[in-house]
C-alpha cells in the first residue's frame, strides 16, 4: 500500500533480498496515485490494484507505506487480506485509537519499522550501553526539510502538511524507538513542540523532551530547520563523553579522541531490516517492534507515558 519513496526502497530490497534467498515471489500494488513509477520498480509488479475490495486475499506479506494519517485504517481494511504485514513507522499519527479494533490475527506477524536499530553506528552504540553506566543522554536530529527530497517543493509533501499526519516528532520517531530499545520506556517524559520557524508548513517543526529514568535523564532534539544536518547519540559516563554520529558513520570517544569508523551506505540498515523481518516471519526472529510497543514508543513521544 503506497509506492512513495520508502515503498519503491522496499520493492527493491524485498526483490534482492527474496532472489538472492532463492525464493519465488509475486508482488502487487495497492496505490490510488498516478505518478509514474521508475521503471525497475514498475518491472517487479505483477498487478496494480486501486480498489481495496479487489485485492486477493491470500497475501503471505502487505506493506503499509502510504501516509501515517491512513495507516490506521489502511491495518484494519488490509489485515484480512495477508498472514504478516511490515508497517512503515510511525505506526500512527496519534495514540488516541485502540489497538482492539484493529483485528490483527493471532499467529500473524506484525512488524512496525525501526531502520535505524540497524545500522552499524547503532550497533555499536547498544553495546557500549550495555556495559557502561550512562546516566544522561542526549538524542539529536536536525535536519532541512527542503532538502530531503530533491527537486519536489517540500510544501507538497506529507512531512509539511498536519493534516496528513506530518510533525518532525512524528516523521524522527526513530530516535525514541532506539532510546526505548537501549533503555525501556521513561517514568515520565516532558514535551515541547511547535512550529517556530519560517519554513511554510501547517506541522511542527520543532520537538523536545526530557524524559526521567530511575538512573538517568534523555534529552531529545528534534527539527526541520537545521541548515547542517546532524543526527547523533552521545551517552554520559563516569569515563568518557561518546557520541554516535548516524551521518558520519562513527563512534567517537571524546574523552581520549578515538574514533570508530562503521562504514555502510544509506540502504544498508533498510536492506538489513527487510532480512530480519523475513526471518521473524519464518519464526526464526523475535520481533522487536510489534504493534504493542510500537504503539506504547507513539505514547512515549507524545508525553503520555503509560506502562
Amino acid at each position: 500500500m503506497g509506492l512513495g519513496s520508502i515503498g519503491r526502497r522496499h520493492v527493491r530490497n524485498l526483490a534482492a533480498i527474496l532472489e538472492e534467498r532463492g525464493i519465488p515471489f509475486r508482488m502487487d500494488a495497492l496505490r490510488h496515485g498516478q505518478s509514474e513509477l521508475p521503471p525497475d520498480v514498475a518491472a517487479r509488479l505483477s498487478a496494480v490494484y486501486t480498489d481495496t475490495a479487489r485485492l486477493p486475499a491470500d497475501y503471505d506479506i502487505v506493506f503499509v507505506t502510504n501516509p501515517t494519517i491512513q495507516h490506521y485504517d489502511t491495518i484494519r481494511a488490509l489485515v484480512a487480506h495477508t498472514r504478516h504485514m511490515f508497517i512503515e513507522k510511525p505506526l500512527f499519527h496519534t495514540s488516541a485509537y485502540e489497538l482492539s479494533a484493529l483485528g490483527l490475527r493471532p499467529g500473524c506477524v506484525y512488524y512496525v519499522a525501526c531502520p535505524l536499530r540497524y545500522s552499524r553506528v547503532y550497533t555499536a552504540m547498544k553495546d557500549i550501553a550495555s556495559s557502561a553506566h550512562v546516566f544522561s543522554v542526549q538524542s539529536l536530529c536536525s535536519t532541512y526539510l527542503p532538502d530531503w527530497r530533491k527537486g519536489v517543493d517540500y510544501r507538497t509533501v506529507y512531512s509539511a502538511r498536519r493534516e496528513l499526519g506530518g510533525g518532525v516528532g512524528l516523521d524522527l520517531i526513530h530516535e525514541w524507538d532506539y532510546l526505548v530499545d537501549l533503555f525501556g520506556f521513561p517514568q515520565e517524559n516532558l514535551v515541547l513542540q511547535g512550529k517556530f520557524s519560517d519554513l511554510e508548513l501547517t506541522s511542527d517543526d520543532m520537538y523536545a523532551s526530557i524524559a526521567r529514568y530511575a538512573d538517568k535523564v534523555v534529552e531529545v532534539h528534534l527539527d526541520y530547520f537545521g541548515r547542517i544536518d546532524q543526527r547523533t547519540l552521545t551517552f554520559y559516563t563516569a569515563d568518557d563523553v561518546i557520541t554516535g554520529d548516524f551521518i558520519a558513520n562513527t563512534v567517537t570517544f571524546r574523552k581520549s579522541g578515538r574514533t570508530v569508523c562503521l562504514p555502510e551506505d544509506g540502504n544498508d540498515a533498510h536492506y538489513h531490516e527487510l532480512e530480519h523481518f523475513l526471518d521473524i516471519c519464518d519464526g526464526n526472529q523475535e520481533n522487536v517492534n510489534d504493534v504493542e510497543k510500537a504503539y506504547r514508543v507513539l505514547s512515549v513521544l507524545e508525553g503520555h507515558v503509560r506502562g
